[in-house]
């Protein structure tokens, strides 16, 4: 959400999700993030629980916590990441118990191909299944709500710069309509940004 491109920073996803969905910044919208944070529970204090102990509004402020992970978590193990996320969400259920927690999954690795190449789909299958599906059941057993098909926004080339995993502004924008489509309606539908390749 920080923007950072290794060609240059960009606007965030997280103020065009925002403004898709026609929220005002720090009135009905507000935005915690930190270059690099995860969900891993071995990461230190640089995690999204770290981040949500950090806020301080009242406990019936919030109806909604929208936290997006992937890239940042990948050279974690998946039980590191999994205990993570359980920790996020109780806590956040104990700090604003009146906010629906939602979870997505955005970030993972295309395999570093570049701007203009095709993800290696094998690679990007095998994550999705190893991480993205043990997200969701996750989410299901702590109460979460899962956002669906976010995880497919590399569905198109060119939407990261050279290094590849980082999204470009058109990255940010598609990541924003994909959360802004779940968030609104429970899934990001399918195909997005054009054509969804998954074979």
């Amino acid at each position: 959400m920080q923007g950072y491109s290794h060609d240059g920073n960009n606007v965030g996803w997280g103020i065009y999700c925002g403004n898709y969905m026609g929220l005002t910044e720090n009135t009905d919208d507000v935005r915690k993030y930190y270059g690099g944070a995860r969900f891993s529970a071995n990461a230190s204090n640089n995690t999204f629980l770290a981040l949500l102990n950090d806020t301080a509004y009242p406990f019936d402020y919030f109806t909604d916590i929208v936290v997006c992970g992937g890239y940042n978590d990948h050279s974690y193990s998946e039980s590191d990441i999994l205990n993570g996320i359980s920790a996020f969400i109780t806590r956040a259920k104990t700090k604003y118990p009146n906010a629906k927690i939602h979870i997505g999954c955005v970030a993972y690795n295309k395999e570093g191909n570049g701007e203009g190449a095709e993800p290696n789909w094998e690679t990007y299958r095998s994550q999705i299944i190893n991480m993205v599906i043990p997200t969701y059941q996750k989410c299901v057993e702590y109460g979460a709500h899962y956002l669906n098909n976010v995880e497919y926004w590399l569905g198109e080339s060119g939407l990261t710069p050279s290094d590849g995993y980082h999204p470009s502004e058109a990255g940010n924008r598609s990541i924003a309509r994909a959360l802004a489509n779940a968030l609104l309606t429970g899934s990001a539908p399918l195909p997005y940004n054009g054509s969804l390749r998954v074979s």
